[in-house]
């Protein structure tokens, strides 16, 4: 144990000063989807050679790594349950096992191996940020290296440890110094302790030697192989419940006995099995993992007399370790063995409701897409919903959302017209994790699309009930002259509308199910439209939107319930419905922001907040100039109707302005 001393602990040193900047750098690609229910997801691209949980800290994980070079090896640490991971040292070795005193948490061993340095075990006890080699005692070992294989410590008394490789080492004062224990005539890997009489102890070999036990009530090691067909142990896992009971790991399959050792069966036949597992709650449950191809991760709820793969997301089924999680015993760690492997991540259902999101729609808008879609049909345990956003049919790698959204609809405002998006959504549960995908849909965004409509330009009307169909685009929402209309699921549409003598302005308005709004108007024309009767009387009334024409009532402003009001003593009011009645025209000029009216031979000219208009090329002056309120064009009622020939009377009374022409 000398000869490599003065390198390690060099190293040591080295790993102590950037112990802190090496636990903040993360290591190796780590996947970003987000986890569903019985799904394995990669956290980490190395395949770890062990994993242990703190034991008062459910979120925080440790790994050990062996490999080549410092690149490759050391010991890491999950923050997150195992979610991402970061180096915390000891990248100067190969190191093959953790383990965590139960009752100071501070104080960390590991055990370092292969690739030919005499490394031994080492100790933290600042939570694994500085190590310090601990091999006093270690002795005998094969070509004078004691590269310790494993470790198991005491849960009643954390001073002693045993420590595995060429036999059994055991120290009582916390790794100080070590002591033969026996076995060295044999590798050893691994050791458990029986939670309820740490007396006894329990060691695999690989070197076809069995299971070997030290009770608390002997003096040696015993062999205990009877019913075992393979002799090469890779695991051993003790019931923490019933300490009778054990599995082993071997070449041959899984083992189980649940006497102590005195007798094993065999409990599942597929060879190479490298890791086993017991819930520490519900000892029914019983997990191992398989190095053989095809095999996998197996789970029994009953004891191990039955199997079933849980494999669904792993990329190969050759594995070679199983944790379960003892905080949360839903969540699983797994080792995939192959070279384009890694370690791996489930989150167990247990039961919780896992409903996929129904009938997920896709309706596109101007650079943006609206989403809808139905809850699950039992929303108990779910948080909110992520939706997910591609530009190829099915490759959806992280929600279009930082957070989950609430409502079951969403409008995708980072697209960009032209384009074709796929998109899928997911529920999100309580404990963050997913449910299955919805179904697929893809839009492709756009502009506002007008609506189709069968009226003809100028369309001359028999009736003064006008019936037209038109087509808008599937979802959005059609209103006629201000009135909502029905809208099937394709998008079409039929309308009725009451017509007045003359010509008549029908405003159709489309708003899409993205929100953007777009309004076409038709003129039809019912009777005459140029001298729609011999006698045209027109009654409005300050602060109503309808006016009388004839008798008949009719908006002033269709779909827009703009009413007459006084300004400056002077009445102002839209005026393209009242002229089209008359039978004459009304034109808009942004630039010039100017209404120009036209009816037979009269032309006038009027500008928003300017006192002077033009009739007919002649400058006029006005007592209140045209302007714009609540985004209507309103000008002086009695100036233009009297410049085209009307009687205009004003009934103080009833706030009433009589209009004949």
């Amino acid at each position: 144990m000398t000869k490599n001393m003065k390198f390690v602990k060099q190293v040591i040193v080295i790993v102590a000063l950037l112990g802190l900047v090496i636990s903040m750098v993360p290591i190796g690609k780590v996947s970003a989807v987000i986890p569903e229910y019985d799904k394995w997801y990669r956290v980490s691209d190395f395949r770890f050679d062990q994993i242990v949980f703190d034991p008062q800290d459910p979120q925080l994980v440790y790994a050990a790594l062996s490999g080549s070079n410092e690149t490759n090896r050391g010991i890491f640490v999950s923050s997150d349950g195992g979610d991402h991971w970061s180096l915390l040292g000891l990248s100067c070795c190969s190191i093959v096992d953790i383990v965590i005193d139960p009752t100071n948490t501070q104080i960390i061993y590991a055990a370092a191996s292969d690739l030919g340095g005499d490394y031994g075990v080492f100790k933290s006890m600042d939570k694994g940020q500085t190590w310090t080699p601990i091999n006093d005692g270690f002795r005998d070992c094969p070509g004078g290296t004691c590269r310790v294989d494993c470790l198991a410590i005491n849960p009643s008394n954390p001073n002693e440890l045993y420590a595995g490789f060429w036999g059994v080492f055991r120290s009582t004062n916390g790794g100080q110094t070590w002591e033969k224990r026996g076995l060295h005539f044999t590798y050893v890997y691994p050791i458990v302790i029986d939670p309820k009489d740490p007396g006894t102890v329990y060691a695999g070999t690989d070197r076809a030697r069995g299971v070997y036990k030290f009770a608390s009530s002997g003096t040696d090691w015993v062999e205990v192989n009877n019913g075992l067909t393979d002799f090469t142990i890779y695991d051993l896992a003790i019931d923490p419940i019933n300490t009778q009971i054990l599995y082993a790991s071997t070449g041959d399959g899984v083992f189980k006995t649940t006497d102590g050792g005195k007798s094993w069966v065999k409990k599942h036949e597929h060879t190479n099995v490298r890791s086993i597992a017991i819930d520490p709650k519900n000892n029914q449950v019983v997990y191992f993992a398989s190095a053989y191809p095809g095999i996998g991760v197996q789970k029994s709820n009953d004891s191990g007399n039955s199997w079933v793969p849980i494999n669904n997301g792993l990329p190969f089924l050759e594995t070679s370790l199983i944790k379960v999680n003892p905080h949360d015993t839903r969540i699983l760690l797994a080792g995939v063995s192959s070279s384009a492997g890694g370690t791996y991540k489930m989150i167990q259902s247990a039961g919780a409701p896992n409903y996929p999101v129904s009938n997920l729609k896709a309706y596109p808008g101007n650079g943006k897409v609206a989403l809808e879609w139905n809850a699950p049909a039992d929303t108990s345990n779910v948080s909110g919903y992520y939706v997910y956003r591609g530009p190829y049919s099915g490759k959806y790698d992280e929600p279009a959302s930082d957070f989950p959204i609430e409502g079951t609809s969403y409008v995708d405002e980072n697209v960009e017209n032209g384009k074709t998006y796929y998109y899928t959504v997911r529920a999100v549960h309580k404990d963050n994790t997913v449910s299955p995908a919805s179904n697929e849909v893809s839009a492709v965004p756009k502009a506002p699309t007008p609506p189709v409509v069968n009226i003809p330009d100028n369309a001359k009307a028999t009736s003064s009930q006008y019936t037209f169909t038109g087509k808008v685009d599937p979802g959005s929402t059609v209103t006629v002259n201000g009135k909502q209309v029905n809208v099937d699921a394709s998008g079409n549409f039929t309308a009725v509308v009451a017509l007045a003598s003359g010509t008549n302005t029908i405003t159709i308005q489309v708003t899409n199910k993205a929100g953007d709004t777009v309004t076409v108007k038709k003129t039809v024309i019912y009777g005459s439209a140029t001298t729609p009767t011999s006698k045209l009387t027109i009654v409005l009334k300050i602060g109503d939107p309808y006016m009388t024409v004839n008798g008949a009532k009719k908006e002033i402003d269709p779909g827009r319930t703009t009413a007459p009001v006084i300004v400056k003593g002077r009445t102002l009011l839209p005026i393209r419905a009242l002229i089209e009645t008359m039978g004459g025209s009304v034109a808009w000029n942004d630039t010039a922001r100017a209404v120009t009216i036209k009816l037979k031979t009269t032309t006038i000219v009027l500008t928003i907040d300017k006192k002077q208009a033009t009739v007919n090329g002649k400058a006029k002056d006005m007592d209140v100039a045209p302007q714009i309120i609540n985004g209507r064009t309103m000008v002086p009622l009695r100036f233009v109707t009297e410049q085209l020939g009307c009687q205009v009377v004003w009934n103080a009374d009833t706030k009433t302005v009589t209009i004949k022409y």
